[in-house]
């Protein structure tokens, strides 16, 4: 979530970037009801974020699996 929270001040974005601070702090001490409600006011679904996460991580494996270690490859 620290990712999308660069992003978000990347983007011009300033209240998504403090919203996703937040809630990654909040999923860090396993308050995960709170980083979910934190994040409706941006209208983010946090389950879709970690499904995103961890299809990509399940991607790197993926790939690692194969011999690839970078897109180039």
């Amino acid at each position: 979530m620290l990712g999308y929270s660069y992003l978000g001040l990347a983007g011009g974005r300033p209240l998504d970037a403090v919203v996703f601070t937040l809630a990654s702090i909040a999923s860090a001490r396993g308050k995960w009801d709170v980083a979910a409600k934190l994040l409706r006011w941006v209208d983010v679904d946090l389950e879709g974020v970690i499904n995103f996460a961890c299809g990509a991580v399940e991607l790197a494996k993926f790939l690692e699996d194969r011999g690839i270690g970078s897109i180039l490859e």
